[in-house]
Parts: structure tokens; C-alpha cells; sequence
């Protein structure tokens, strides 16, 4: 969650399907830029990405929404 030493380690070496961050916290950056993975929602306290290839599901919530669910 702070975003030090190696810590793409876990995206790598464990079968990662999506990812929740706490906006307040470094690695919500550094998944911002994180190459192959997309923010499917995101909200003022946290955000949510998935591999970008599984990023256009049915599930996806739609922006205008604003986080909560149709």
C-alpha cells in the first residue's frame, strides 16, 4: 500500500484479478500508472482496477452514476 522496495511483486507472483486502493495512500498513484491495468470505478476515498484486458465487463459501473448502482 506504500508502494516501496518491489511491489509489483504481488501483480506478479500471485494470480491477481483486480485491485482496491485507498486514494490516500501511494500506490493508488503508482496504479494510476501501472501499465495493463485499467480503474474501472473510483470514488473520492478509494479506486478499483482490473487487468485491462477484463475491463469492459457488464458489471463495469457507468461513470454518470456516480458509484452507485443502477
Amino acid at each position: 500500500m506504500y508502494g516501496q522496495g518491489d511491489w509489483r511483486r504481488l501483480l506478479r507472483e500471485y494470480p491477481t484479478q483486480i485491485v482496491l486502493v485507498d486514494k490516500t495512500y501511494p500506490i493508488a498513484r503508482l496504479m494510476e500508472k501501472e501499465p495493463g491495468w485499467t480503474v474501472v470505478y473510483q470514488d473520492p476515498v478509494s479506486a478499483l482496477y482490473l487487468p485491462a484486458g477484463k475491463s469492459g465487463g457488464v458489471w463495469r459501473v457507468p461513470v454518470e452514476s456516480e458509484g452507485t448502482m443502477p
